[in-house]
């Protein structure tokens, strides 16, 4: 990154696609097949996505899909 990017200072968000918890969990689960029973909870909602906007207008960084 110092190398492409010499001016680029501070902090900034990465992120994937983006992805619940529920989705996330039950990919994990797939993944390393863990066999676990993941039940979807959906009476409380919060959005805590990370926003990597800055850091890819900056850089060109393109957002890497799921599996």
């Amino acid at each position: 990154m110092l190398e492409n990017f010499p001016r680029l200072s501070g902090l900034y968000q990465l992120a994937s696609q983006k992805i619940n918890k529920y989705e996330l969990l039950k990919l994990i689960n797939r993944v390393y097949g863990c066999q676990v029973e993941i039940k979807q909870k959906s009476d409380y909602l919060v959005d805590k996505s990370l926003n990597c906007e800055l850091y890819s207008k900056l850089t060109g960084f393109k957002k890497p899909e799921w599996l």
